[in-house]
């Protein structure tokens, strides 16, 4: 076991950092700031109503979109944000390119990753009156409708995936890797690795010399064929291009608090059949986690699978009988096995 412990912590020392863990977002609106990432309110706001001071927030290096609703009493008005990454990088700004989208009309799912906006009700931001930006090149923006009083902006972060996708960078391949084993290996081998490590959800294997790298979060469908990226094959945990049994299964206890690590809010409270109504309620869907709560609290949503990891895993005992407890999840992930 000790071996094995150490032998897991030298892949995680050698492996590259493709990606950070979390970036830092500053934002404020003159007056009244309101915002969600990937379609979760951000409730940890202290200065909302202070357009003089920015609101400092980290989020996961993962996050797709940035949605702020901006509300304005008179006079100035105005948006102004930036994102860095843990090196003090500026990969976001408010400008008035192709960056930032606005609009006057809210509109349902607005804040989420999922949605599209579409013109003529969504349209490029206009420079704000409010003052001159800051010293990152970030400009004051608001709608082209300069009267408005509340407008909805959304952003979408543009990440690197580092240089083991050889310029192929796909919308999901963004986490770092956590370490790899140099080949030649055969995928069976490198799968096995992958399942030894408790938080690999996706392997790599280099074309050239059969290399593996392991990567923490899910970057491919569950069941999915395996995918060609430049000069690396991906595959999924589980060996889905064979006959597979998919379900639900149960991954672990998992903390939760007052920012739910599942957005969504409780679904639903059923004290006799919570996991089957859960179950069935995230199948139909289509979503690939969901999580029961305090015995009888259901949570799911089309990010959980990427988010209930949030505030970090509990020893099994902190859940009980499959229905979490106080402040803990027990957790059901959609996944693939012969």
């Amino acid at each position: 076991m000790c071996f094995l412990t150490l032998l897991l912590m030298g892949w995680l020392l050698a492996g590259e950092t493709l990606g950070q863990n979390t970036l830092t977002l500053f934002v404020t609106c003159d007056d009244v700031a309101t915002v969600w990432i990937d379609g979760e309110l951000q409730d940890n706001l202290v200065n909302a109503n202070n357009w003089g001071k920015f609101d400092t927030l980290t989020i996961p290096a993962a996050s797709q979109v940035i949605a702020v609703k901006c509300k304005n009493f008179g006079n100035g008005a105005g948006l102004i944000a930036k994102v860095k990454d843990s090196s003090g990088k500026v990969v976001l700004k408010t400008d008035v390119k192709n960056s930032w989208l606005c609009t006057t009309t809210e509109e349902t799912g607005w804040t989420t990753a999922d949605f599209q906006p579409s013109s003529p009700t969504w349209g490029k931001a206009a420079l704000s009156r409010v003052g001159t930006g800051d010293k990152a090149g970030a400009d004051w923006i608001w709608s082209q409708n300069s009267g408005a009083r509340v407008v909805y902006f959304r952003a979408k972060l543009q990440k690197s995936c580092g240089k083991l996708w050889n310029g192929a960078c796909g919308p999901r391949y963004k986490e770092a890797v956590i370490g790899w084993k140099t080949g030649p290996r055969s995928v069976a081998n490198c799968r096995a690795m992958c399942q030894a490590i408790s938080n690999c959800e996706v392997f790599f294997m280099k074309n050239a010399d059969k290399s593996c790298y392991f990567y923490r979060k899910e970057a491919l469908d569950v069941c999915t064929k395996n995918v060609q990226i430049g000069q690396y094959t991906a595959y999924h945990v589980n060996d889905c291009n064979k006959e597979t049994s998919c379900k639900f299964r149960n991954v672990g206890c998992w903390r939760d608090r007052p920012r739910r690590a599942i957005s969504g809010g409780i679904r639903f409270t059923d004290p006799k059949n919570t996991v089957e109504r859960c179950r069935a309620f995230a199948q139909k869907k289509g979503y690939k986690t969901f999580a029961v709560e305090n015995g009888n609290q259901c949570f799911t949503s089309r990010s959980a699978h990427r988010t209930f990891r949030r505030y970090g895993r509990v020893p099994l005992r902190a859940c009980s009988g499959g229905t979490g407890g106080a402040w803990r999840m027990d957790v059901y992930l959609w996944m693939c096995s012969k």
